[in-house]
């Protein structure tokens, strides 16, 4: 038998067992990938009701936010017409009241 022919059947043989642990390996990712899609699609599903369910909320916040803010802003005006009704008479009933002190204290002394 001829060398040649002895190395080619050699490399025919390694070519084939190469072939086929190339095959198998291909097989394995093909099933880990297969896995890898059936596990993913649960959790991204999951993730997108998350996803919608937060920003569901965040839309009730900002709708009591605003509503915070308008509740702050009425309370502005409140205290800023009270202050107006209230505190200017008080302010003027006081001086009227000094006034009055000082002068019933100015005609005591000299009575």
């Amino acid at each position: 038998m001829d060398w040649s022919v002895f190395l080619n059947i050699v490399l025919a043989a390694v070519a084939i067992t190469l072939t086929i642990f190339v095959s198998m390996a291909l097989f394995q990712l093909y099933r880990l990938i297969r896995d890898f899609r059936q596990h993913i699609k649960p959790i991204l599903s999951a993730l997108q009701t998350t996803m919608e369910d937060v920003n569901a909320e965040l839309e009730r916040v900002d709708e009591i936010m605003k509503s915070a803010e308008q509740v702050s802003k009425k309370v502005d005006t409140t205290t800023q017409v009270a202050q107006e009704l209230i505190a200017s008479p008080l302010i003027r009933i006081a001086a009227m009241s000094a006034g009055i002190r000082k002068a019933v204290s100015t005609f005591s002394k000299k009575g």
